[in-house]
């Protein structure tokens, strides 16, 4: 497979030393105050497109939150219950359109006092995407570039990261690389195959040799353990609250679907199966049905 990278500017940079990815500290966040009893806290600037941030609330007496952002839900979870602070993960995806936009909120809180409603401001700003040539000469390989196949596997991987299971599976400890080999092909580049198919790259690549073990970026619940058409050999992971990783391109896979397992478990081997002419491992995230950077959301604070 030959690449040939048109660097359009990447808020992003890597190197061979971020393939080991280790999470921030808890950055200083914006405080809103909701009246007296309420406060929302924003722990990001903006947000990119395709990234993700970590918001909070807190108060006294707040029985229920219902939240909405771009038109979807968003599910608050506790680090150590019972707590008067809640958590969100919120992001957006590549596709997403500049500006500034909302969260917006319902209280509810212990009689006799009032629901409150309130809107938090949030902005999204433009990324910064390579464009990609990639040649394809194996005929096997060059039949998978196909609207249609790609298409049906995004139509299943929908269907397979739409619950939103509320629970917390991952640990104190978060989320980290499945691997210590170099990075390569970067989030959310713009390809071109055999100068004739556009598409966009859902995750990071790796550049893992065959055989090498591939590890769990977080605890969660294995939902998905098989061959898909164009990812390959494909291990995809429920950690709750919305966020699924998943892991393609594997030559072996080493765990079953409904199993639970833990952060640096080995879910499997690299290898070059599916659409791939070299051994590699690609790794994506999905957030509330949107793809996120995976690369960025591990070196994020992740309560």
């Amino acid at each position: 497979m030959r690449l040939l990278l048109v660097c359009l500017g990447m808020v992003l940079c890597w190197s061979a030393q971020q393939g080991t990815a280790f999470a921030q500290a808890q950055p200083t966040p914006k405080l809103f105050q909701v009246g007296e009893a309420i406060w929302v806290e924003v722990f990001f600037e903006r947000l990119l497109q395709g990234q993700a941030g970590i918001i909070a609330i807190e108060g006294e007496g707040i029985t229920a939150v219902t939240a909405t952002f771009l038109g979807k839900p968003v599910s608050f979870y506790q680090v150590e219950a019972p707590s008067d602070k809640s958590y969100a993960v919120v992001g957006v995806g590549i596709e997403q359109g500049s500006g500034s936009y909302t969260i917006d909120f319902l209280v509810q809180r212990v009689n006799p006092q009032p629901a409150v409603e309130f809107s938090i401001p949030i902005q999204v700003a433009k990324g910064d995407f390579l464009q990609q040539s990639v040649t394809l000469v194996d005929p096997k390989i060059a039949s998978l570039i196909d609207r249609t196949i790609e298409d049906n596997e995004y139509v299943l991987l929908d269907e397979l990261t739409q619950a939103t299971t509320q629970v917390r599976y991952w640990e104190g400890s978060g989320f980290g690389a499945p691997t210590t080999a170099e990075l390569s092909s970067p989030f959310g580049a713009v390809r071109f195959f055999n100068e004739t198919y556009e598409t966009r790259h859902t995750g990071w690549d790796y550049n893992g040799g065959l055989g090498d073990t591939m590890n769990a970026s977080a605890s969660g619940r294995v939902v998905f353990a098989a061959n898909l058409a164009i990812r390959g050999n494909y291990v995809l992971i429920d950690h709750g609250y919305g966020i699924y990783s998943g892991y393609a391109h594997l030559s072996i896979i080493n765990v079953v679907a409904g199993q639970f397992i833990r952060r640096g478990q080995v879910i499997g081997l690299a290898g070059s199966t599916g659409r791939s002419s070299s051994p590699h491992l690609h790794f994506e995230l999905r957030l509330n049905e949107k793809w996120i950077d995976p690369i960025a959301f591990i070196n994020m604070w992740v309560p």
